[in-house]
């Protein structure tokens, strides 16, 4: 597994990794790995947060888009708003 090796290579302890994503593939390796894995899913997305604990993520952490996340407190801002006026 090309994670495994990249840790030996690194001489990186997987226990000491934190992998946080949405996505199985990357909560899977982190659990085949031993690291520490945060699965960060929408809360009324049910059926992902079930996979993610079968998979065997140790913490399933509410996303941007869930209500009180940032986008509920923040304006997201337009890519527009990032370009000079003229």
């Amino acid at each position: 597994m090309i994670s495994t090796a990249l840790c030996e290579q690194l001489e990186i302890d997987p226990q000491y990794l934190l992998i946080v994503g949405d996505g199985r593939s990357e909560i899977k390796i982190g659990v085949d790995l031993g690291a520490i894995t945060f699965s960060r899913l929408p809360e009324d997305s049910n059926r992902m947060r079930e996979l993610h604990r079968e998979i065997g993520t140790n913490y399933i952490i509410p996303d941007f888009r869930s209500p009180g996340g940032i986008w509920t407190k923040y304006q997201p801002i337009q890519f527009q708003d990032f370009l000079p006026s003229d």
